[in-house]
Protein backbone atom coordinates (compact mmCIF):
# COMPACT_ATOMS: atom_id res chain seq x y z
CA UNK A 1 0.00 0.00 0.00
CA UNK A 2 1.12 3.37 -0.86
CA UNK A 3 0.86 6.08 1.70
CA UNK A 4 -0.10 9.40 0.12
CA UNK A 5 -0.29 11.37 3.32
CA UNK A 6 1.92 14.33 3.87
CA UNK A 7 5.12 13.81 5.76
CA UNK A 8 3.88 15.49 8.97
CA UNK A 9 0.84 13.31 9.20
CA UNK A 10 3.01 10.27 8.59
CA UNK A 11 5.21 11.28 11.53
CA UNK A 12 2.13 11.96 13.62
CA UNK A 13 0.77 8.50 12.79
CA UNK A 14 4.05 6.89 13.72
CA UNK A 15 4.13 8.85 17.02
CA UNK A 16 0.50 7.92 17.71
CA UNK A 17 1.36 4.26 17.00
CA UNK A 18 4.34 4.44 19.35
CA UNK A 19 2.21 6.09 22.05
CA UNK A 20 -0.45 3.38 21.64
CA UNK A 21 2.21 0.68 21.93
CA UNK A 22 3.73 2.40 24.99
CA UNK A 23 0.27 2.80 26.52
CA UNK A 24 -0.56 -0.89 25.90
CA UNK A 25 2.81 -1.99 27.29
CA UNK A 26 2.31 0.27 30.33
CA UNK A 27 -1.13 -1.19 30.98
CA UNK A 28 0.25 -4.72 30.57
CA UNK A 29 3.12 -3.91 32.95
CA UNK A 30 0.68 -2.43 35.47
CA UNK A 31 -1.60 -5.50 35.26
CA UNK A 32 1.48 -7.76 35.61
CA UNK A 33 2.67 -5.88 38.74
CA UNK A 34 -0.81 -6.00 40.29
CA UNK A 35 -1.11 -9.74 39.47
CA UNK A 36 2.34 -10.43 40.92
CA UNK A 37 1.45 -8.46 44.07
CA UNK A 38 -1.79 -10.43 44.50
CA UNK A 39 0.01 -13.73 43.95
CA UNK A 40 2.68 -12.86 46.55
CA UNK A 41 -0.01 -11.69 48.97
CA UNK A 42 -1.92 -14.98 48.60
CA UNK A 43 1.34 -16.94 49.13
CA UNK A 44 2.00 -14.87 52.26
CA UNK A 45 -1.51 -15.58 53.59
CA UNK A 46 -1.15 -19.31 52.83
CA UNK A 47 2.24 -19.56 54.55
CA UNK A 48 0.96 -17.61 57.57
CA UNK A 49 -2.02 -19.92 57.92
CA UNK A 50 0.24 -22.99 57.64
CA UNK A 51 2.62 -21.60 60.28
CA UNK A 52 -0.30 -20.87 62.58
CA UNK A 53 -1.78 -24.35 62.13
CA UNK A 54 1.64 -25.91 62.80
CA UNK A 55 1.97 -23.82 65.96
CA UNK A 56 -1.43 -25.07 67.14
CA UNK A 57 -0.42 -28.64 66.29
CA UNK A 58 2.89 -28.21 68.12
CA UNK A 59 1.10 -26.84 71.17
CA UNK A 60 -1.29 -29.81 71.21
CA UNK A 61 1.56 -32.31 70.81
CA UNK A 62 3.55 -30.66 73.61
CA UNK A 63 0.50 -30.81 75.85
CA UNK A 64 -0.10 -34.47 74.96
CA UNK A 65 3.57 -35.29 75.55
CA UNK A 66 3.53 -33.58 78.94
CA UNK A 67 0.38 -35.48 79.90
CA UNK A 68 1.87 -38.79 78.80
CA UNK A 69 5.11 -37.99 80.61
CA UNK A 70 3.16 -37.13 83.77
CA UNK A 71 1.12 -40.32 83.37
CA UNK A 72 4.30 -42.37 82.91
CA UNK A 73 5.86 -40.75 85.97
CA UNK A 74 2.68 -41.40 87.97
CA UNK A 75 2.68 -45.06 86.89
CA UNK A 76 6.31 -45.44 87.94
CA UNK A 77 5.56 -43.76 91.24
CA UNK A 78 2.59 -46.08 91.84
CA UNK A 79 4.75 -49.11 90.96
CA UNK A 80 7.48 -48.10 93.41
CA UNK A 81 4.92 -47.37 96.12
CA UNK A 82 3.47 -50.86 95.66
CA UNK A 83 6.96 -52.37 95.81
CA UNK A 84 7.75 -50.48 98.99
CA UNK A 85 4.50 -51.65 100.56
CA UNK A 86 5.28 -55.21 99.50
CA UNK A 87 8.77 -55.00 101.00
CA UNK A 88 7.39 -53.47 104.19
CA UNK A 89 4.83 -56.27 104.46
CA UNK A 90 7.52 -58.88 103.74
CA UNK A 91 9.87 -57.56 106.44
CA UNK A 92 7.08 -57.17 108.95
CA UNK A 93 5.93 -60.73 108.22
CA UNK A 94 9.45 -62.12 108.61
CA UNK A 95 10.50 -60.24 111.69
CA UNK A 96 13.17 -62.78 112.51
CA UNK A 97 16.37 -61.08 111.50
CA UNK A 98 19.39 -62.76 110.01
CA UNK A 99 21.36 -62.03 113.19
CA UNK A 100 18.76 -63.81 115.31
CA UNK A 101 18.82 -66.85 113.02
CA UNK A 102 22.62 -66.91 113.01
CA UNK A 103 22.70 -66.68 116.81
CA UNK A 104 20.17 -69.50 117.23
CA UNK A 105 21.92 -71.77 114.73
CA UNK A 106 25.38 -71.16 116.20
CA UNK A 107 24.13 -71.84 119.74
CA UNK A 108 22.64 -75.15 118.54
CA UNK A 109 25.96 -76.34 117.04
CA UNK A 110 28.12 -78.74 119.07
CA UNK A 111 31.84 -77.95 119.33
CA UNK A 112 32.90 -80.49 116.72
CA UNK A 113 30.53 -79.27 113.97
CA UNK A 114 31.79 -76.70 111.47
CA UNK A 115 29.59 -74.85 108.96
CA UNK A 116 30.75 -74.09 105.45
CA UNK A 117 27.60 -72.37 104.22
CA UNK A 118 24.39 -70.88 105.53
CA UNK A 119 21.55 -69.87 103.19
CA UNK A 120 18.46 -68.09 104.50
CA UNK A 121 15.36 -67.33 102.46
CA UNK A 122 11.77 -66.54 103.40
CA UNK A 123 10.66 -70.13 104.11
CA UNK A 124 13.74 -72.19 104.93
CA UNK A 125 17.34 -72.23 106.13
CA UNK A 126 19.97 -74.51 104.55
CA UNK A 127 23.16 -75.43 106.40
CA UNK A 128 26.21 -77.26 105.07
CA UNK A 129 29.32 -78.28 106.93
CA UNK A 130 31.29 -81.07 108.62
CA UNK A 131 30.78 -83.09 111.79
CA UNK A 132 33.25 -85.48 113.40
CA UNK A 133 30.73 -88.16 114.49
CA UNK A 134 27.09 -89.27 114.37
CA UNK A 135 26.36 -88.14 117.90
CA UNK A 136 27.08 -84.57 116.82
CA UNK A 137 24.55 -84.94 114.00
CA UNK A 138 21.90 -86.15 116.42
CA UNK A 139 22.75 -83.40 118.89
CA UNK A 140 22.48 -80.60 116.33
CA UNK A 141 19.15 -82.01 115.08
CA UNK A 142 17.76 -82.16 118.63
CA UNK A 143 19.02 -78.67 119.51
CA UNK A 144 17.44 -77.14 116.40
CA UNK A 145 14.12 -78.94 116.95
CA UNK A 146 13.91 -77.51 120.50
CA UNK A 147 13.67 -73.98 119.08
CA UNK A 148 10.03 -72.97 118.42
CA UNK A 149 11.03 -70.84 115.40
CA UNK A 150 12.19 -73.91 113.48
CA UNK A 151 9.35 -76.21 112.42
CA UNK A 152 10.96 -79.02 110.48
CA UNK A 153 14.63 -80.01 110.76
CA UNK A 154 15.82 -82.49 108.13
CA UNK A 155 19.32 -83.93 107.78
CA UNK A 156 20.02 -85.33 104.34
CA UNK A 157 20.43 -89.15 104.16
CA UNK A 158 23.87 -88.75 102.60
CA UNK A 159 25.07 -87.18 105.85
CA UNK A 160 24.74 -90.52 107.69
CA UNK A 161 26.83 -92.67 105.30
CA UNK A 162 30.46 -92.10 106.39
CA UNK A 163 31.59 -93.49 109.75
CA UNK A 164 33.95 -90.51 110.27
CA UNK A 165 34.07 -86.90 109.07
CA UNK A 166 30.43 -86.49 108.11
CA UNK A 167 29.49 -83.98 105.47
CA UNK A 168 26.24 -82.54 106.72
CA UNK A 169 23.42 -80.89 104.87
CA UNK A 170 20.51 -79.67 106.97
CA UNK A 171 17.29 -78.00 105.81
CA UNK A 172 15.18 -76.17 108.35
CA UNK A 173 11.66 -74.89 107.63
CA UNK A 174 10.70 -71.71 109.42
Amino acid sequence: MINLLPEEEKKELVIRKKKTIILILGIELFVFIISLTLILLSINIYISSQVESQEVFLFQEEKRFQESEEKSFQEKLDFFNREILYLKFFYEKNKTSFNEILTKVSSALPRDVFLTSLNVDSSQISLSGFASNRESLIEIKNNLEKDENFEQVEISPASWLNPEEFFIKITIKK
